[in-house]
Protein backbone atom coordinates (compact mmCIF):
# COMPACT_ATOMS: atom_id res chain seq x y z
CA UNK A 1 0.00 0.00 0.00
CA UNK A 2 1.84 3.26 -1.28
CA UNK A 3 2.06 6.35 1.18
CA UNK A 4 0.61 9.41 1.38
CA UNK A 5 2.25 11.96 -0.35
CA UNK A 6 1.60 15.10 2.01
CA UNK A 7 2.91 18.70 1.73
CA UNK A 8 2.56 20.83 4.24
CA UNK A 9 3.24 24.69 3.42
CA UNK A 10 4.31 27.19 6.20
CA UNK A 11 5.52 30.97 5.98
CA UNK A 12 8.77 30.34 8.29
CA UNK A 13 10.22 28.14 11.50
CA UNK A 14 10.83 30.73 14.05
CA UNK A 15 9.64 30.54 17.22
CA UNK A 16 5.96 31.30 17.48
CA UNK A 17 2.65 29.97 18.18
CA UNK A 18 1.74 28.64 15.05
CA UNK A 19 5.42 27.65 14.73
CA UNK A 20 5.61 25.17 17.83
CA UNK A 21 2.12 23.87 17.18
CA UNK A 22 3.23 22.48 13.72
CA UNK A 23 6.44 20.66 15.50
CA UNK A 24 4.10 18.86 17.45
CA UNK A 25 1.83 18.11 14.48
CA UNK A 26 4.70 16.84 12.73
CA UNK A 27 5.71 14.46 15.42
CA UNK A 28 1.77 13.03 16.11
CA UNK A 29 1.71 11.90 11.75
CA UNK A 30 2.14 8.66 11.12
CA UNK A 31 5.13 8.47 8.93
CA UNK A 32 4.36 4.34 8.14
CA UNK A 33 1.15 5.98 6.24
CA UNK A 34 2.21 8.93 5.03
CA UNK A 35 5.41 10.54 3.00
CA UNK A 36 5.68 13.94 4.68
CA UNK A 37 7.45 17.21 2.61
CA UNK A 38 7.63 20.43 4.73
CA UNK A 39 8.11 23.44 2.36
CA UNK A 40 9.43 26.79 4.39
CA UNK A 41 8.28 29.76 2.31
CA UNK A 42 11.11 32.02 3.53
CA UNK A 43 14.48 31.42 4.89
CA UNK A 44 14.13 31.80 8.69
CA UNK A 45 14.84 28.20 10.33
CA UNK A 46 15.18 28.76 14.09
CA UNK A 47 13.21 25.49 15.21
CA UNK A 48 14.66 23.40 12.13
CA UNK A 49 16.47 21.00 14.94
CA UNK A 50 12.92 20.08 16.26
CA UNK A 51 11.31 19.03 12.94
CA UNK A 52 10.92 15.26 12.64
CA UNK A 53 13.50 13.99 11.11
CA UNK A 54 11.27 11.74 9.16
CA UNK A 55 9.94 15.14 6.90
CA UNK A 56 11.80 16.36 3.81
CA UNK A 57 11.91 19.54 4.09
CA UNK A 58 12.26 22.32 1.43
CA UNK A 59 13.74 25.87 2.46
CA UNK A 60 12.91 28.75 -0.31
CA UNK A 61 16.40 30.37 0.53
CA UNK A 62 15.67 33.41 -2.12
CA UNK A 63 14.72 36.34 -0.16
CA UNK A 64 14.49 39.42 -2.25
CA UNK A 65 15.04 39.14 -6.02
CA UNK A 66 11.22 39.87 -6.24
CA UNK A 67 12.08 43.34 -5.89
CA UNK A 68 14.34 43.13 -9.29
CA UNK A 69 12.21 42.54 -11.52
CA UNK A 70 11.38 45.42 -14.42
CA UNK A 71 8.13 45.93 -13.34
CA UNK A 72 8.77 46.12 -9.50
CA UNK A 73 11.38 48.37 -10.08
CA UNK A 74 9.11 50.75 -12.21
CA UNK A 75 6.77 50.91 -9.69
CA UNK A 76 9.44 51.66 -7.02
CA UNK A 77 10.74 54.49 -9.22
CA UNK A 78 7.42 55.59 -9.84
CA UNK A 79 6.67 55.63 -5.75
CA UNK A 80 9.86 57.78 -5.11
CA UNK A 81 8.98 60.09 -7.73
CA UNK A 82 5.24 61.22 -6.36
CA UNK A 83 7.17 60.92 -2.68
CA UNK A 84 9.49 63.32 -3.84
CA UNK A 85 6.67 65.79 -4.81
CA UNK A 86 4.12 64.98 -1.84
CA UNK A 87 1.71 62.74 -3.55
CA UNK A 88 -0.26 60.11 -2.27
CA UNK A 89 1.53 56.79 -3.03
CA UNK A 90 -0.73 54.58 -1.56
CA UNK A 91 -2.05 53.10 -4.65
CA UNK A 92 1.19 52.36 -6.03
CA UNK A 93 1.91 50.48 -2.80
CA UNK A 94 -0.86 48.52 -3.31
CA UNK A 95 0.35 47.85 -7.23
CA UNK A 96 3.42 46.73 -5.71
CA UNK A 97 2.65 44.47 -3.18
CA UNK A 98 0.93 42.21 -5.64
CA UNK A 99 3.49 42.71 -8.43
CA UNK A 100 5.77 41.14 -5.81
CA UNK A 101 3.31 38.38 -4.31
CA UNK A 102 2.58 37.08 -7.90
CA UNK A 103 6.46 37.53 -9.21
CA UNK A 104 7.33 35.72 -5.55
CA UNK A 105 4.32 32.97 -5.76
CA UNK A 106 5.66 32.64 -10.12
CA UNK A 107 9.24 31.41 -9.03
CA UNK A 108 8.38 29.19 -5.90
CA UNK A 109 5.86 27.10 -8.59
CA UNK A 110 8.56 26.74 -10.36
CA UNK A 111 12.26 26.31 -8.49
CA UNK A 112 10.40 23.87 -6.08
CA UNK A 113 6.95 22.15 -7.31
CA UNK A 114 6.72 22.48 -11.21
CA UNK A 115 5.90 19.31 -12.38
CA UNK A 116 5.14 17.72 -8.88
CA UNK A 117 1.92 16.09 -7.50
CA UNK A 118 0.90 15.51 -3.83
CA UNK A 119 -2.18 13.57 -2.58
CA UNK A 120 -2.84 16.11 0.31
CA UNK A 121 -1.44 20.01 0.77
CA UNK A 122 -1.66 22.12 3.68
CA UNK A 123 -1.86 25.42 4.20
CA UNK A 124 -0.48 25.22 7.97
CA UNK A 125 -1.97 28.87 8.01
CA UNK A 126 -4.43 31.54 6.52
CA UNK A 127 -3.41 34.03 4.44
CA UNK A 128 -0.98 34.57 1.79
CA UNK A 129 0.54 31.37 2.25
CA UNK A 130 -3.33 29.75 2.00
CA UNK A 131 -3.56 31.73 -1.62
CA UNK A 132 0.05 30.37 -2.40
CA UNK A 133 -1.09 26.60 -2.14
CA UNK A 134 -4.41 27.09 -3.82
CA UNK A 135 -2.59 28.73 -6.66
CA UNK A 136 0.37 26.72 -7.23
CA UNK A 137 0.14 23.30 -5.63
CA UNK A 138 -1.20 20.28 -7.74
CA UNK A 139 -2.70 17.64 -4.75
CA UNK A 140 -5.46 16.01 -4.95
CA UNK A 141 -6.93 17.58 -1.63
CA UNK A 142 -6.37 21.05 -0.46
CA UNK A 143 -6.45 21.64 3.64
CA UNK A 144 -6.04 24.91 5.53
CA UNK A 145 -5.45 25.84 9.00
CA UNK A 146 -7.11 28.77 10.01
CA UNK A 147 -4.98 29.99 13.53
CA UNK A 148 -6.72 33.31 14.09
CA UNK A 149 -9.67 34.51 15.49
CA UNK A 150 -10.04 37.85 12.95
CA UNK A 151 -10.39 37.61 9.51
CA UNK A 152 -7.59 40.22 8.28
CA UNK A 153 -7.45 38.84 4.94
CA UNK A 154 -10.81 38.31 3.53
CA UNK A 155 -10.31 39.47 0.03
CA UNK A 156 -7.33 36.92 -0.09
CA UNK A 157 -9.66 34.07 1.40
CA UNK A 158 -12.16 34.90 -0.72
CA UNK A 159 -10.23 34.22 -3.84
CA UNK A 160 -8.72 31.09 -2.08
CA UNK A 161 -10.84 29.02 0.48
CA UNK A 162 -13.06 27.80 -2.71
CA UNK A 163 -10.53 26.01 -3.69
CA UNK A 164 -9.98 23.97 -0.05
CA UNK A 165 -11.50 21.42 0.70
CA UNK A 166 -11.04 21.07 4.63
CA UNK A 167 -10.77 23.81 7.11
CA UNK A 168 -8.77 23.28 10.37
CA UNK A 169 -9.54 25.13 13.35
CA UNK A 170 -8.33 25.52 16.66
CA UNK A 171 -11.41 25.61 18.50
CA UNK A 172 -15.60 25.44 18.04
CA UNK A 173 -15.66 28.81 18.48
CA UNK A 174 -13.20 29.30 15.85
CA UNK A 175 -15.47 27.79 13.81
CA UNK A 176 -18.36 29.49 14.23
CA UNK A 177 -16.92 32.25 13.37
CA UNK A 178 -15.26 31.04 10.42
CA UNK A 179 -18.59 29.69 9.18
CA UNK A 180 -20.08 33.72 9.85
CA UNK A 181 -17.66 34.91 7.61
CA UNK A 182 -17.47 32.36 4.51
CA UNK A 183 -21.06 30.75 3.32
CA UNK A 184 -20.65 26.88 2.32
CA UNK A 185 -17.81 25.97 4.47
CA UNK A 186 -19.46 24.72 7.55
CA UNK A 187 -19.49 20.83 6.78
CA UNK A 188 -16.26 21.31 6.17
CA UNK A 189 -14.69 22.30 9.01
CA UNK A 190 -12.71 20.18 11.76
CA UNK A 191 -11.92 20.98 14.93
CA UNK A 192 -8.72 20.21 15.87
CA UNK A 193 -7.73 21.17 19.72
CA UNK A 194 -3.98 21.84 19.57
CA UNK A 195 -1.23 19.99 21.60
CA UNK A 196 2.30 20.64 22.47
CA UNK A 197 4.72 17.76 23.05
CA UNK A 198 4.62 18.34 27.17
CA UNK A 199 7.54 16.08 27.98
CA UNK A 200 9.75 18.12 25.95
CA UNK A 201 8.55 21.45 27.43
CA UNK A 202 8.64 20.01 30.86
CA UNK A 203 12.55 18.84 30.48
CA UNK A 204 13.67 22.30 28.36
CA UNK A 205 11.89 24.26 31.37
CA UNK A 206 14.58 22.48 33.67
CA UNK A 207 17.64 24.22 31.72
CA UNK A 208 20.04 25.09 34.62
CA UNK A 209 22.04 27.66 31.59
CA UNK A 210 18.56 29.92 32.31
CA UNK A 211 17.74 31.22 35.81
CA UNK A 212 14.69 33.64 37.02
CA UNK A 213 15.36 35.34 40.16
CA UNK A 214 13.42 34.17 42.75
CA UNK A 215 12.99 36.48 45.29
CA UNK A 216 10.38 38.81 44.35
CA UNK A 217 6.79 38.31 42.51
CA UNK A 218 7.73 36.71 38.99
CA UNK A 219 5.55 37.43 35.86
CA UNK A 220 6.34 35.97 32.54
CA UNK A 221 4.32 37.21 29.28
CA UNK A 222 5.48 34.90 25.84
CA UNK A 223 4.15 36.83 22.93
CA UNK A 224 5.47 39.04 19.55
CA UNK A 225 5.83 42.68 20.51
CA UNK A 226 2.83 43.77 17.84
CA UNK A 227 -0.34 45.70 18.60
CA UNK A 228 -2.40 42.78 18.84
CA UNK A 229 -0.53 40.91 21.41
CA UNK A 230 -1.22 44.21 24.03
CA UNK A 231 2.40 44.40 25.47
CA UNK A 232 1.98 47.79 25.76
CA UNK A 233 -1.12 46.88 28.04
CA UNK A 234 0.98 44.36 30.20
CA UNK A 235 3.72 47.90 30.26
CA UNK A 236 0.74 49.66 31.37
CA UNK A 237 -0.52 47.17 34.03
CA UNK A 238 3.15 46.84 35.31
CA UNK A 239 3.19 50.73 36.32
CA UNK A 240 -0.47 50.13 38.34
CA UNK A 241 1.15 47.09 40.21
CA UNK A 242 4.56 49.07 40.77
CA UNK A 243 2.62 52.15 42.07
CA UNK A 244 0.56 49.88 44.17
CA UNK A 245 3.37 48.94 45.80
CA UNK A 246 3.83 45.44 44.57
CA UNK A 247 7.34 43.65 44.78
CA UNK A 248 8.08 42.13 41.01
CA UNK A 249 9.67 41.33 37.90
CA UNK A 250 7.68 41.02 35.07
CA UNK A 251 9.83 38.74 32.35
CA UNK A 252 8.33 39.85 28.38
CA UNK A 253 10.05 36.79 26.18
CA UNK A 254 9.91 38.09 22.47
CA UNK A 255 10.53 40.41 19.95
CA UNK A 256 8.68 42.37 17.11
CA UNK A 257 7.83 45.88 15.66
CA UNK A 258 6.68 47.53 18.33
CA UNK A 259 9.77 46.73 20.84
CA UNK A 260 11.09 50.38 20.53
CA UNK A 261 7.59 52.02 21.67
CA UNK A 262 7.87 49.17 24.41
CA UNK A 263 11.19 50.51 25.44
CA UNK A 264 9.85 54.13 25.51
CA UNK A 265 6.83 52.90 27.59
CA UNK A 266 9.43 50.68 30.14
CA UNK A 267 11.54 54.42 30.30
CA UNK A 268 8.94 56.86 30.69
CA UNK A 269 7.23 54.95 33.75
CA UNK A 270 10.99 54.07 35.12
CA UNK A 271 10.07 50.41 35.16
CA UNK A 272 13.28 49.22 34.61
CA UNK A 273 13.93 47.34 37.89
CA UNK A 274 10.70 45.88 36.89
CA UNK A 275 10.28 44.82 33.29
CA UNK A 276 13.15 42.27 31.83
CA UNK A 277 12.79 42.59 27.20
CA UNK A 278 14.46 38.96 27.41
CA UNK A 279 14.12 39.08 23.31
CA UNK A 280 13.55 36.30 21.37
CA UNK A 281 14.36 33.04 22.91
CA UNK A 282 13.90 29.25 21.62
CA UNK A 283 13.76 27.86 25.03
CA UNK A 284 11.58 30.39 27.20
CA UNK A 285 10.21 27.55 29.27
CA UNK A 286 12.52 28.65 32.42
CA UNK A 287 11.04 31.85 32.73
CA UNK A 288 7.27 30.32 32.27
CA UNK A 289 8.42 27.38 34.69
CA UNK A 290 9.65 30.02 37.45
CA UNK A 291 6.31 32.54 36.84
CA UNK A 292 4.24 32.82 40.11
CA UNK A 293 1.82 34.16 36.88
CA UNK A 294 1.71 33.53 33.21
CA UNK A 295 0.13 37.16 31.75
CA UNK A 296 -1.63 37.03 28.25
CA UNK A 297 -2.43 40.55 27.81
CA UNK A 298 -3.75 40.49 24.35
CA UNK A 299 -6.18 42.52 22.14
CA UNK A 300 -6.97 39.29 19.77
CA UNK A 301 -5.89 35.99 20.51
CA UNK A 302 -6.66 32.70 18.85
CA UNK A 303 -5.58 29.81 21.46
CA UNK A 304 -2.62 30.48 22.81
CA UNK A 305 0.21 27.80 22.38
CA UNK A 306 2.09 30.11 25.19
CA UNK A 307 -0.67 29.62 27.37
CA UNK A 308 -1.18 26.18 26.40
CA UNK A 309 2.73 25.18 27.27
CA UNK A 310 2.11 27.72 30.94
CA UNK A 311 -0.53 24.91 32.20
CA UNK A 312 1.63 22.07 31.23
CA UNK A 313 4.37 23.83 33.81
CA UNK A 314 1.29 23.93 36.39
CA UNK A 315 1.37 27.89 36.47
CA UNK A 316 -1.52 29.78 36.72
CA UNK A 317 -2.93 32.48 34.24
CA UNK A 318 -4.22 35.40 33.96
CA UNK A 319 -5.70 36.13 30.16
CA UNK A 320 -7.66 39.34 28.58
CA UNK A 321 -10.94 38.26 27.48
CA UNK A 322 -10.05 37.45 23.68
CA UNK A 323 -11.51 34.07 22.20
CA UNK A 324 -8.41 32.05 22.71
CA UNK A 325 -8.75 33.51 26.78
CA UNK A 326 -12.47 32.87 27.13
CA UNK A 327 -12.36 29.48 25.71
CA UNK A 328 -8.67 28.15 27.49
CA UNK A 329 -9.20 29.90 30.94
CA UNK A 330 -12.23 28.86 33.05
CA UNK A 331 -12.13 31.53 35.92
CA UNK A 332 -10.62 30.33 39.69
CA UNK A 333 -9.52 26.65 37.94
CA UNK A 334 -7.01 27.53 35.94
CA UNK A 335 -6.70 30.97 35.82
CA UNK A 336 -8.47 34.40 35.70
CA UNK A 337 -9.99 36.80 33.10
CA UNK A 338 -9.64 40.09 32.76
CA UNK A 339 -11.14 43.07 30.16
CA UNK A 340 -8.79 43.99 27.47
CA UNK A 341 -7.17 47.11 29.32
CA UNK A 342 -4.46 47.82 32.02
CA UNK A 343 -6.51 48.32 35.14
CA UNK A 344 -8.63 45.01 34.42
CA UNK A 345 -5.46 43.62 33.82
CA UNK A 346 -3.09 44.96 36.94
CA UNK A 347 -6.34 43.97 38.94
CA UNK A 348 -6.57 40.37 37.90
CA UNK A 349 -2.85 40.01 38.57
CA UNK A 350 -3.38 41.55 41.85
CA UNK A 351 -6.19 38.57 42.55
CA UNK A 352 -3.56 36.42 42.05
CA UNK A 353 -0.82 37.65 43.68
CA UNK A 354 -2.33 37.74 47.23
CA UNK A 355 -4.87 34.93 47.02
CA UNK A 356 -1.97 32.31 47.77
CA UNK A 357 -4.52 29.84 48.46
CA UNK A 358 -6.58 30.23 44.86
CA UNK A 359 -2.44 30.06 43.02
CA UNK A 360 -2.45 26.55 45.15
CA UNK A 361 -5.73 25.40 44.23
CA UNK A 362 -4.75 26.01 40.45
CA UNK A 363 -1.44 24.52 40.45
CA UNK A 364 -3.02 21.26 41.97
CA UNK A 365 -5.80 21.62 39.42
CA UNK A 366 -3.26 22.11 36.49
CA UNK A 367 -0.91 19.21 37.96
CA UNK A 368 -3.81 16.71 37.77
CA UNK A 369 -3.91 17.00 33.27
CA UNK A 370 -2.89 13.63 31.89
CA UNK A 371 -1.16 14.97 28.98
CA UNK A 372 -0.26 11.34 27.80
CA UNK A 373 -4.24 10.76 26.78
CA UNK A 374 -3.86 13.82 25.10
CA UNK A 375 -1.24 13.29 22.77
CA UNK A 376 -2.75 9.90 21.95
CA UNK A 377 -6.28 12.10 21.00
CA UNK A 378 -4.20 14.18 19.25
CA UNK A 379 -2.65 11.74 17.50
CA UNK A 380 -6.01 9.82 16.18
CA UNK A 381 -6.81 13.33 15.25
CA UNK A 382 -4.25 13.54 12.99
CA UNK A 383 -5.08 10.43 11.22
CA UNK A 384 -8.57 11.01 11.07
CA UNK A 385 -7.84 14.35 9.66
CA UNK A 386 -5.16 13.14 6.92
CA UNK A 387 -8.05 10.15 6.58
CA UNK A 388 -10.77 12.47 5.54
CA UNK A 389 -8.86 13.74 3.06
CA UNK A 390 -7.14 10.68 1.05
CA UNK A 391 -7.55 6.88 1.31
CA UNK A 392 -4.08 5.12 1.21
CA UNK A 393 -3.99 3.59 -2.73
Amino acid sequence: MAKRKVLIVVNHLTVGGVQKSLISALNAIDYSENDVTLYLRKNRTTLLPFVNKNVNVIINKDSNHYYRSLTAIRIQLAIAIKLLFGKDTESLKEKLANCILEKRMGFEKKSYFEGSSFDVAISYVQGHTALFVSRCINAREKIVFYQGSVDELHKVHEIAFPIFDLFVVEHENISKMLCSWYDGIVKRVFVLDNYIDYLLIRQLAKDPSLRVKQEKTILCTCARFEYVKGIDIAVEAARILRDKGYDFIWYLVGDGTARTEIENLIEKYSLQDNIILTGILTNPYPYMAGADVYVQPSREEALSIAMLESQILCVPMVSTKTAGGLAMVEEGVNGSLADISPESLAEAIIGMIIDESARARIIENLSQIDYSEKETEYKNHWRDLLGKSVICR
